[in-house]
């Protein structure tokens, strides 16, 4: 939606300036991971005052540990697995008021929504693996939105034991998790 503040000049860089003074205008491209000049959000943004540091790569802004935002939005997941829909919307749309974006009604309500506000709500906030995991969708979501992980698996749900924890296990034997041998 383009009135949502979330995506607005001052939360997404569009664009870089170079230390030479031009500027770089992002862009999406699936043909590649490498291109460096994707959109990002300006939540960690941080430049250096000093301008020959200005490619200074650490940021030393307040880093969130929790928010109120993903509060709600674990709480109308857990209102629309009760199907309270209305309740759920309403825990939605405290978040989309204070986002500028249209409110929604009990009828937007499903697990997809409420995945995709996270995504727009708590970018590069939450560690979306876990609650892709969590919600029974990882595999699903990730071969629809994501092009380049094409070779995804259904055992990727799961990581990998080390090896040196299946050693190290001096009582019952460890199976590794499946796929992973």
């Amino acid at each position: 939606e383009p009135q949502d503040d979330r995506f607005s000049e001052f939360a997404f860089s569009k664009s870089y300036v170079r230390t030479d003074g031009t500027v770089v205008y992002t862009r999406v491209k699936t043909e590649t991971v490498k291109d460096r000049y994707w959109p990002s959000t300006k939540k960690w943004d941080w430049t250096h005052p000093e301008p020959a540091r200005v490619t200074d790569p650490r940021q030393y802004g307040d880093q969130p540990y929790l928010r109120l935002a993903e509060t709600y939005l674990l709480l109308a997941e857990a209102q629309m697995k009760l199907s309270k829909n209305a309740e759920a919307a309403e825990w939605i749309n405290k978040i989309r008021r204070r986002a500028n974006a249209t409110e929604i009604t009990a009828a937007d309500v499903t697990l997809d929504f409420i995945l995709d506000e996270r995504s727009r709500e708590l970018l590069t906030e939450e560690h979306r693996r876990y609650t892709l995991a969590r919600t029974g969708t990882l595999i699903s979501r990730t071969r629809l939105h994501n092009p380049l992980a094409s070779g995804i698996q259904d055992f990727h749900v799961l990581w990998p034991i080390p090896q040196i924890i299946i050693d190290a296990n001096t009582g019952k034997k460890i199976e590794q998790n499946l796929g992973y041998y």
